[in-house]
């Protein structure tokens, strides 16, 4: 019996991915997991048995839906099914005041009362452009500067801090709390360069696809992702942790979806000097998840 033609080592999201684009070009998949099940972050489980499921990390995913990946690999038609909840999210104040974003463009423009006009005209804007810069948020930074408008717009807005956009664009507290509230999803201090392009991202995500989480909760993805990969003849194995790539000597095509660190240790010597000590030096920060 051959080996596989691909091993995947870490079942978190992108390698079920990786392994389910490789399964359905003909190629024979292995996913090693070092855990008891596959999933990574994107694991759910009933803590106190009372029926109610908890998602160990992320429950809300509008790049999740707004993944052209997902969408190439029909997630659908493996039971994956996304819950949409019209209001995507609130931001209340201390004293009681509020404001939501909403699937609709417009109904979040109504509710942001004197605001309303600058969020149509930048997040408005930004939003109908999807199609022209969305594929930027998966490439470089460098390419965003692209001399196409939409393009153009997002790259110099992203690349400014979320805190200098809120004074550009809005007038009253709300607003601003509602913009950085979900700029503050970048774990960065909101002055920081560069912070603003989550904020445009996930607004204009959540307007395009909606903010949805899961039926079931996130481990409905990784079940999905699963079903792909095995139906297409890959495998995916449990407790099955990997040291150094000398385990998998002879393998054609190794992908690592795991920390930097542990791609380190993985890799061990074989790795440029530079990049070697740059993975170990890492620190670690909060997950991303991106597909």
């Amino acid at each position: 019996m051959t080996g596989p033609d691909a091993v995947v080592v870490g079942s978190g999201p992108n390698g079920l991915t990786a392994a389910a684009v490789l399964a359905r070009a003909g190629l024979q998949v292995l996913v090693l997991e070092a855990a008891d099940s596959p999933g990574g972050g994107a694991r759910s489980f009933d803590p106190i048995g009372s029926g109610a499921i908890h998602d160990l990390c992320a429950s809300v995913h509008p790049m999740g839906a707004a993944s052209p990946a997902f969408a190439a690999l029909d997630l659908s038609g493996h039971g994956l099914s996304w819950v949409e909840p019209p209001i995507l999210a609130a931001h209340p104040l201390a004293d009681g005041r509020g404001a939501a974003l909403h699937r609709s463009v417009g109904l979040t423009v109504e509710a942001l009362g004197p605001d309303g006009p600058s969020y149509r005209r930048h997040l408005g804007r930004l939003t109908d452009g999807w199609d022209s810069w969305a594929p930027l948020t998966r490439q470089p930074l460098v390419e965003a500067l692209s001399p196409v408008p939409g393009q153009l717009r997002f790259g110099l807005t992203s690349m400014r801090s979320a805190a200098a956009v809120a004074r550009d664009w809005f007038e009253n507290d709300v607003s601003r709390a509602l913009w950085a509230g979900v700029a503050a999803h970048s774990f960065a201090p909101l002055t920081d360069p560069m912070t603003a392009g989550f904020g445009v991202s996930l607004i204009c995500a959540g307007h395009r696809f909606g903010w949805p989480f899961a039926r079931g909760g996130s481990q409905a993805i990784v079940e999905a992702l699963s079903e792909v990969v095995s139906v297409h003849g890959g495998r995916i194995e449990t407790s099955r942790p990997v040291s150094s790539l000398a385990e998998l000597e002879g393998t054609p095509t190794v992908l690592l979806d795991t920390s930097a660190r542990v791609a380190a240790r993985i890799l061990s010597g074989r790795q440029p000097r530079l990049r070697r000590r740059a993975y170990r030096r890492m620190r670690q920060g909060p997950g991303v998840h991106k597909v």
